[in-house]
C-alpha cells in the first residue's frame, strides 16, 4: 500500500463528505510571504486580482503543473482543504460560473493531464456576495468538492448559478513537470483566472548605522520600490526608526496589487550592551550597627542594586557580611552586572567583666560592673 493510498484508507473514516456553504469572515490579510522567495500567500493578491495581475480563459486550455522551486501560491495557514491531506505545488483560479442548465444546474469537472500523473483538487464556494474581497474566508470552510484519488480530478458544483465565483486549486502530488489540460464543465461554462504576476522590482534596504548601543536606534530606508514595502516583521512603510535590544535582522519585500518581489538584502543591526556600572562604597568593613555609602557610576539609565533598591546612591547596614551589585537600564536595555562590593561586619569587643568584691558573707551583695 502507498502512502497516498494509506492516507485515503484513513480519510475514508474521518472525512465527512456534507460540506458547509461559506460565510463572510472578516479577515487581516496582511503581507506575510517570507519564507521563500518563491511562494506567496494567495490571500496577498486575491482581494486585488484584476486584469493587470491575472491570465483568464473562457475555453479549454492547458498549464504546466507548478513543482518545488517554481514561482507559485498556496493557501493561508488557516485552510481548511478538506480530502487534500497534503497539498504540494498549488496552482490556484478564480471560477466565474458564465451559463448553467436549468435542469440541473450542476457542473462537472475533468482536468486529464498528459502522463497520468497523480493530480489532485478541491472547490470552496460560492465566494460571500461574488466579491473577491472575501474569497479567502472560504477557505475557513471545508470544499464543496474535493478529489484527492491517485486519477485525474473529478469535481462537480451542484446549484451553480451564473455570476457566482468560486475558489479552485490543483495540486501536484508527484512533484514532477506536467501539463494538465484545464476544460470546461460538461454541462454549462466557466471562466478561469489564474494570478500572472508581472515582475515587482526587488527593494534594497540602507542602514543609518550596523553597530548600535542598546537604547540607540538606526533609521532603515528601502530604495527600488514604487509601490508598497513591507518588512520582515509586519511593518509597512519605506523608512523607518527601529531601536532592537538584541542583534536583529532585516529584510523587506515590494509588493504591487498583491504580487511580490523577493527578498531584499538582509541588514544586520548588531546591539552592543550598555557598560556595567562601577560600585564604590564609603568603608568597605563597619561595625554591626554601621552603616556604608555605596555609590554606582558610569550609568546614563536607572541603577538598581541587588537588594532591590533603586538609585545611584544607597546607605546599607547589614548585620552580617553581604555582597553588593547594581545594573543599569536606559529603557528596555539593561547592562550585565557591576563588579561586587563585600561589605565586612567587624566582630564586637567581647565585655571585661570586673566585681567590687570577690568573696561575700551571706546576704551581702556585689556590684559587677561590664567595661568595653
Amino acid at each position: 500500500m502507498t502512502t497516498k493510498q494509506l492516507l485515503l484508507f484513513i480519510l475514508f473514516f474521518i472525512t465527512n463528505s456534507n460540506f458547509a456553504q461559506n460565510k463572510e469572515k472578516t479577515n487581516d490579510y496582511s503581507i506575510q510571504s517570507f519564507s521563500n522567495n518563491n511562494v506567496i500567500q494567495i490571500c496577498d493578491i486575491l482581494p486585488n486580482l484584476n486584469s493587470s495581475n491575472s491570465i483568464c480563459y473562457t475555453g479549454n486550455f492547458s498549464f504546466s503543473t507548478s513543482t518545488t522551486g517554481n514561482y507559485s501560491y498556496t493557501g493561508n495557514p488557516q485552510a481548511n482543504y478538506g480530502c487534500l491531506s497534503t497539498q504540494p505545488n498549488q496552482t490556484w483560479f478564480v471560477l466565474t460560473v458564465t451559463s448553467t442548465t436549468s435542469l440541473t444546474k450542476s457542473l462537472n469537472f475533468t482536468f486529464p493531464n498528459n502522463n497520468s500523473y497523480d493530480i489532485d483538487a478541491a472547490i470552496w464556494g460560492p465566494i460571500y456576495q461574488n466579491d473577491l474581497i472575501n474569497a479567502c474566508a472560504s477557505l475557513y470552510n471545508s470544499p464543496i468538492t474535493c478529489d484527492y484519488d491517485t486519477q485525474d480530478p473529478d469535481l462537480i458544483i451542484t446549484n451553480a448559478a451564473v455570476g457566482q465565483k468560486y475558489l479552485l486549486v490543483i495540486t501536484n502530488y508527484e512533484n514532477t513537470p506536467n501539463v494538465l489540460q484545464i476544460t470546461q464543465p460538461s454541462v454549462g461554462t466557466v471562466e478561469y483566472c489564474t494570478p500572472n504576476c508581472p515582475t515587482v522590482p526587488t527593494p534594497t534596504i540602507l542602514a543609518s548605522a550596523s553597530t548600535i548601543n542598546c537604547g540607540q536606534s538606526v533609521t532603515l530606508n528601502t530604495t527600488g520600490c514604487n509601490a508598497v514595502t513591507a518588512w520582515s516583521d509586519g511593518i509597512v512603510g519605506s523608512s523607518r526608526t527601529v531601536s532592537p535590544t538584541t542583534n536583529t535582522t532585516f529584510t523587506a519585500i515590494c509588493s504591487n496589487n498583491g504580487c511580490i518581489s523577493t527578498n531584499s538584502n538582509a541588514v544586520n543591526i548588531n546591539i552592543q550592551n550598555l557598560p556595567a556600572p562601577v560600585i564604590t562604597s564609603s568603608a568597605s568593613s563597619i561595625s554591626c550597627g554601621q552603616s556604608s555609602t555605596l555609590t554606582a557610576t558610569g550609568c546614563a539609565g536607572t541603577i538598581t542594586w541587588s537588594n532591590e533598591a533603586v538609585g545611584s546612591t544607597i546607605s546599607v547596614s547589614p548585620a552580617i557580611q553581604t555582597n553588593y551589585t547594581a545594573t543599569c537600564k536606559i529603557g528596555n536595555c539593561i547592562s550585565p552586572l557591576s563588579n561586587t562590593k563585600t561589605i565586612d561586619i567587624s566582630n564586637v569587643a567581647a565585655p571585661t567583666i570586673s566585681s567590687t568584691s570577690n568573696t561575700v558573707t551571706c546576704d551581702q551583695s556585689v556590684t559587677l560592673i561590664a567595661n568595653g
